[in-house]
Protein backbone atom coordinates (compact mmCIF):
# COMPACT_ATOMS: atom_id res chain seq x y z
CA UNK A 1 0.00 0.00 0.00
CA UNK A 2 2.62 2.13 0.54
CA UNK A 3 4.06 1.80 -2.93
CA UNK A 4 0.32 2.42 -4.16
CA UNK A 5 1.04 5.54 -2.76
CA UNK A 6 -1.59 4.90 -0.71
CA UNK A 7 -2.76 5.46 3.37
CA UNK A 8 -3.78 2.76 5.36
CA UNK A 9 -4.64 0.41 8.11
CA UNK A 10 -4.55 -2.82 8.86
CA UNK A 11 -7.58 -4.54 9.85
CA UNK A 12 -8.49 -8.47 10.06
CA UNK A 13 -9.93 -9.36 6.87
CA UNK A 14 -12.87 -11.76 6.41
CA UNK A 15 -12.95 -15.14 6.05
CA UNK A 16 -11.94 -16.83 2.75
CA UNK A 17 -14.67 -19.52 1.12
CA UNK A 18 -13.66 -22.81 2.42
CA UNK A 19 -14.93 -24.13 -0.57
CA UNK A 20 -11.68 -24.73 -3.23
CA UNK A 21 -13.07 -26.23 -6.03
CA UNK A 22 -13.52 -23.42 -8.03
CA UNK A 23 -10.31 -22.93 -11.18
CA UNK A 24 -7.87 -21.04 -9.93
CA UNK A 25 -8.28 -17.45 -11.24
CA UNK A 26 -11.87 -17.83 -9.69
CA UNK A 27 -11.24 -19.06 -6.52
CA UNK A 28 -8.68 -16.26 -5.86
CA UNK A 29 -11.62 -13.57 -6.74
CA UNK A 30 -13.82 -15.21 -4.58
CA UNK A 31 -11.00 -15.17 -1.61
CA UNK A 32 -10.22 -11.96 -2.10
CA UNK A 33 -13.76 -10.35 -2.22
CA UNK A 34 -14.38 -12.29 0.73
CA UNK A 35 -11.21 -11.09 2.85
CA UNK A 36 -12.55 -7.27 1.49
CA UNK A 37 -16.26 -7.25 2.35
CA UNK A 38 -15.72 -9.26 5.33
CA UNK A 39 -13.60 -6.66 7.01
CA UNK A 40 -16.22 -4.53 6.64
CA UNK A 41 -18.07 -4.85 9.87
CA UNK A 42 -14.81 -3.87 11.81
CA UNK A 43 -15.15 0.28 10.38
CA UNK A 44 -18.40 0.88 11.89
CA UNK A 45 -17.87 4.75 12.51
CA UNK A 46 -14.47 6.24 12.23
CA UNK A 47 -14.26 6.57 8.66
CA UNK A 48 -14.55 8.81 5.73
CA UNK A 49 -16.40 9.18 2.56
CA UNK A 50 -13.18 8.05 0.27
CA UNK A 51 -12.04 5.07 2.13
CA UNK A 52 -12.21 1.94 1.18
CA UNK A 53 -11.20 -1.71 1.91
CA UNK A 54 -8.54 -3.17 0.10
CA UNK A 55 -8.82 -7.37 -0.29
CA UNK A 56 -6.18 -9.62 -1.89
CA UNK A 57 -5.16 -13.11 -2.52
CA UNK A 58 -3.01 -14.84 -4.64
CA UNK A 59 -2.89 -18.46 -5.61
CA UNK A 60 -0.57 -20.26 -7.81
CA UNK A 61 -1.76 -22.31 -10.87
CA UNK A 62 -0.01 -25.74 -12.49
CA UNK A 63 -1.79 -27.71 -14.98
CA UNK A 64 -5.17 -25.81 -14.16
CA UNK A 65 -4.84 -26.72 -10.78
CA UNK A 66 -4.56 -24.72 -7.59
CA UNK A 67 -1.11 -25.27 -5.90
CA UNK A 68 -1.85 -24.48 -2.30
CA UNK A 69 1.40 -24.14 1.12
CA UNK A 70 3.20 -26.78 2.21
CA UNK A 71 1.79 -28.59 4.69
CA UNK A 72 5.67 -29.64 5.69
CA UNK A 73 8.96 -29.76 4.65
CA UNK A 74 8.12 -32.91 2.48
CA UNK A 75 4.80 -31.46 1.24
CA UNK A 76 7.03 -28.45 0.11
CA UNK A 77 10.00 -30.68 -1.63
CA UNK A 78 7.29 -32.21 -3.67
CA UNK A 79 5.48 -29.18 -4.77
CA UNK A 80 9.04 -27.79 -5.87
CA UNK A 81 9.21 -30.18 -7.42
CA UNK A 82 6.46 -30.76 -9.37
CA UNK A 83 6.70 -26.45 -9.92
CA UNK A 84 10.46 -27.36 -11.88
CA UNK A 85 8.78 -30.59 -13.77
CA UNK A 86 6.02 -28.18 -14.77
CA UNK A 87 8.79 -25.99 -16.91
CA UNK A 88 6.12 -22.60 -15.97
CA UNK A 89 3.35 -22.27 -13.76
CA UNK A 90 1.77 -19.33 -13.56
CA UNK A 91 0.45 -16.90 -10.56
CA UNK A 92 -2.96 -15.03 -9.82
CA UNK A 93 -3.21 -12.39 -7.72
CA UNK A 94 -6.64 -11.46 -7.12
CA UNK A 95 -7.74 -7.30 -6.05
CA UNK A 96 -10.89 -6.48 -4.94
CA UNK A 97 -11.79 -3.03 -3.34
CA UNK A 98 -15.48 -2.14 -1.56
CA UNK A 99 -16.61 1.00 -0.01
CA UNK A 100 -17.07 0.92 3.69
CA UNK A 101 -20.70 0.83 3.04
CA UNK A 102 -20.20 -2.10 0.89
CA UNK A 103 -22.09 -0.37 -2.02
CA UNK A 104 -19.56 -0.39 -4.17
CA UNK A 105 -16.83 -2.58 -5.41
CA UNK A 106 -14.53 -3.06 -8.63
CA UNK A 107 -11.93 -5.89 -8.69
CA UNK A 108 -9.25 -7.16 -11.05
CA UNK A 109 -7.51 -10.32 -11.36
CA UNK A 110 -3.33 -9.81 -12.45
CA UNK A 111 -1.34 -13.26 -13.91
CA UNK A 112 2.21 -13.40 -14.41
CA UNK A 113 4.06 -16.48 -15.50
CA UNK A 114 6.97 -18.03 -13.49
CA UNK A 115 9.76 -20.44 -14.45
CA UNK A 116 12.07 -22.76 -12.20
CA UNK A 117 15.60 -23.86 -12.88
CA UNK A 118 14.79 -27.50 -13.69
CA UNK A 119 18.12 -28.78 -11.82
CA UNK A 120 16.31 -29.02 -8.42
CA UNK A 121 19.30 -30.97 -7.14
CA UNK A 122 21.05 -27.85 -7.16
CA UNK A 123 18.86 -25.48 -5.35
CA UNK A 124 16.41 -27.67 -3.47
CA UNK A 125 18.49 -28.59 -0.48
CA UNK A 126 19.35 -25.41 0.57
CA UNK A 127 16.07 -23.55 -0.10
CA UNK A 128 14.32 -26.05 1.77
CA UNK A 129 16.84 -25.19 5.36
CA UNK A 130 15.90 -21.62 4.74
CA UNK A 131 12.34 -22.26 5.57
CA UNK A 132 11.32 -19.31 4.12
CA UNK A 133 9.03 -21.55 1.61
CA UNK A 134 6.65 -21.85 4.78
CA UNK A 135 3.23 -20.25 4.43
CA UNK A 136 3.40 -19.44 1.20
CA UNK A 137 1.45 -20.50 -2.20
CA UNK A 138 3.83 -22.76 -3.89
CA UNK A 139 6.05 -22.70 -1.30
CA UNK A 140 8.30 -20.69 -2.41
CA UNK A 141 8.67 -16.20 -2.75
CA UNK A 142 10.13 -14.86 -5.60
CA UNK A 143 11.45 -11.41 -3.78
CA UNK A 144 13.60 -13.81 -1.30
CA UNK A 145 17.20 -13.45 -2.38
CA UNK A 146 17.74 -16.97 -1.94
CA UNK A 147 14.77 -18.15 -4.75
CA UNK A 148 17.05 -17.50 -7.72
CA UNK A 149 15.40 -20.41 -8.85
CA UNK A 150 12.38 -18.69 -9.98
CA UNK A 151 12.29 -16.46 -12.66
CA UNK A 152 9.78 -14.27 -14.07
CA UNK A 153 8.34 -15.11 -17.73
CA UNK A 154 5.40 -12.56 -18.15
CA UNK A 155 3.91 -10.18 -16.74
CA UNK A 156 4.76 -8.32 -13.61
CA UNK A 157 6.82 -9.43 -10.74
CA UNK A 158 4.25 -7.11 -7.79
CA UNK A 159 1.71 -9.89 -9.02
CA UNK A 160 3.73 -12.78 -8.33
CA UNK A 161 5.03 -11.10 -4.75
CA UNK A 162 1.15 -10.66 -4.02
CA UNK A 163 -0.32 -7.44 -4.74
CA UNK A 164 0.01 -5.46 -8.19
CA UNK A 165 0.67 -2.07 -7.46
CA UNK A 166 -0.68 -0.44 -10.53
CA UNK A 167 -3.77 -2.41 -10.46
CA UNK A 168 -4.68 -1.48 -6.52
CA UNK A 169 -4.63 1.92 -7.59
CA UNK A 170 -6.49 2.07 -10.18
CA UNK A 171 -9.24 0.09 -8.60
CA UNK A 172 -9.34 2.41 -5.26
CA UNK A 173 -9.29 5.32 -8.16
CA UNK A 174 -12.49 3.66 -9.94
CA UNK A 175 -14.60 3.16 -6.15
CA UNK A 176 -13.17 6.82 -4.58
CA UNK A 177 -14.89 8.08 -8.30
CA UNK A 178 -18.01 6.51 -7.99
CA UNK A 179 -18.30 7.83 -4.10
CA UNK A 180 -17.51 10.98 -5.65
CA UNK A 181 -14.33 11.34 -3.15
CA UNK A 182 -10.58 11.84 -4.11
CA UNK A 183 -8.75 9.40 -6.00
Amino acid sequence: MEDAGIEYRCVTPGHEPEEDTAPPRELVLQRAEAKAKGAIPQLAGGHSLDDVVVGVDTVVESAGATVGKARDREHAASILCALAAAGIHRVHSAHCVVSTDGKVFRSETTTSTVRFDPEVAGWLPDWLETDLWRGKAGAYGIQDPEAGFASLVAGEMDTVIGMNVATVQNLVGQVRGALGGGA
